[in-house]
């Protein structure tokens, strides 16, 4: 019979799911008054897609951007001890430990040091040594490297263990070499970048230029973003469907936009499973917020409830070793400001984070700000799952709990796995890497918990 554990996180709303039976979790920006009579759920905090920021000239804009970001960065660094920060030579985390030491050196905040820790890159493209060193000589502070490691089934079940997720990363070796050498360090609390990306590259503000009728301001944004004026009109009709068509007809347009990349296509999960993929999927409704296009964009990504997991994900490991995660970009003011702002002027000139990059000037080094290439690992991650190939094997062979529960056909797995490895070890991608690692994370939490309540039974 098929087990009701993997089931019961797909029944659940995504906001308040877990993979547990009975346990629920508390929306975001909600609490829960619990009385003798009853309980209520209420909603505290809501952000307002409507409110409009307007101010006479962009170098205002940068100003008002640069004061909201310095401040969220000062609100976490509210510490008796040193704070790490992960920086990777991009925009986003040179931008947070810039700002940190500038504040910490002025007095302008409790913390007594900043300390920087960095995946070493040793050539190729996740090598970022040239933007670290120019981040060290501004800021006149040391920055530890932490030496490549591929590999992510040496801590993939604690982590799994720790987050309550099956959730599973191919640079795990490397995330807990650099959790260990921040607990070293004294450190109680690591500030990363994560949702740099998804708050400040935002392109949905051409539609708003769109609907105004600003050609020619809509014309040289989009060819500095690449975008076509086949791309443009899909996305003004994806805008469009979004905000006109009824639940039940929206979802049949998802269905349509992303068909043959469903979760539930894959041929290695059982008809069962594959059935109430779709059904949890389909059934997903995404916020439909007023405003702009821009506002909306930014709205959705901060109510995702991927995102909602991801970041508990990350708290959780912090956890494993003591360490407390925070997430400026997350901040509420900043993220209301970006709602409230043209999104041509967070795209200054056509140009993605143009406004973030002025705001930066001055403050993180030029070769930093004026770069458009990003550190990649997916080499790394590749590899990682060819280092780790026959413990996966092992794990994904005929005692796998995802096998016996009826959530993955055994035989089609195992037809398919020697041939991934070998398609892995030349991809120039890691979408191949992150199906094993997400069928490893899901086989891990059977087995650490749903394995327990089967042996009880």
């Amino acid at each position: 019979m098929l087990a009701d554990f993997v089931l019961q996180f797909l029944s659940t709303d995504s906001q308040q799911r877990t993979f547990f039976r009975n346990i629920h979790s508390l929306p975001p920006a909600h609490i829960l008054i619990v009385s003798e009579t009853g309980s209520m759920l209420h909603r505290y905090f809501e952000f307002d897609t409507r409110r409009e920021i307007r101010f006479r000239a962009f170098r205002d804009y940068s100003c008002a951007f640069h004061a909201l970001f310095a401040a969220s960065v000062r609100n976490r660094l509210r510490s008796s001890h040193p704070v790490a920060v992960s920086v990777s030579g991009g925009l986003d985390s040179a931008y947070i430990f810039c700002v940190a030491q500038d504040l910490v050196r002025r007095g302008a905040s409790p913390c007594p040091a900043v300390l920087g820790f960095n995946y070493s890159g040793s050539g190729g493209p996740a090598d970022e040594r040239e933007y670290v060193d120019a981040i060290e000589r501004s800021c006149g502070a040391s920055i530890e490297r932490i030496p490549q490691r591929a590999g992510f089934m040496e801590h993939a079940g604690d982590e799994v263990w720790h987050s309550e997720s099956p959730l599973a990363e191919g640079l795990t070796r490397q995330r807990q070499a650099m959790l260990a050498a921040v607990k070293r360090s004294g450190a109680h609390r690591l500030v990363t970048g994560h949702w740099g990306d998804q708050v400040l590259s935002d392109s949905d503000y051409l539609i708003d230029l769109c609907r105004s009728g600003q050609w020619r301001l809509l014309k040289r944004h989009s060819d500095g973003w690449g975008i076509s004026g086949r791309r443009l009109a899909t996305k003004l009709v994806a805008d469009v469907v979004s905000r006109q068509l009824p639940a039940r007809m929206l979802r049949t347009a998802r269905w349509f936009r992303r068909r043959g990349n469903e979760p539930w296509r894959s041929p290695w999960f059982t008809n069962r499973f594959r059935r109430l993929l779709r059904e949890r999927f389909e059934g997903e409704r995404p916020p439909k917020p007023n405003g702009t296009s821009h506002a909306r964009a930014i709205y959705q990504q901060g109510r995702r409830g991927y995102h909602l997991q991801c970041m508990e994900w990350n708290a959780r490991l912090g956890a494993m070793h003591g360490i407390e995660m925070a997430f400026p970009y997350l901040d509420c003011d900043l993220l209301q400001f970006l709602m409230a702002i043209p999104g041509e002027v967070q795209s200054h000139d056509g140009i993605p984070r143009g406004l973030m990059r002025e705001a930066m000037r001055g403050v993180v080094p030029d070769v930093v700000v004026d770069r458009r290439s990003k550190g990649e690992f997916t080499q790394l991650a590749n590899r990682s799952i060819d280092d780790d190939f026959p413990l996966i094997s092992e794990i994904l062979g005929p005692t796998a709990m995802s096998v016996q529960l009826g959530y993955v056909d055994g035989p089609v797995l195992w037809s398919l796995l020697d041939g991934w490895r070998t398609s892995i070890r030349g991809a120039p991608d890691a979408r191949l890497a992150n199906r094993v690692i997400d069928l490893c994370g899901m086989e891990l939490l059977l087995r650490r918990f749903a394995c327990q309540k089967e042996e009880r039974a």
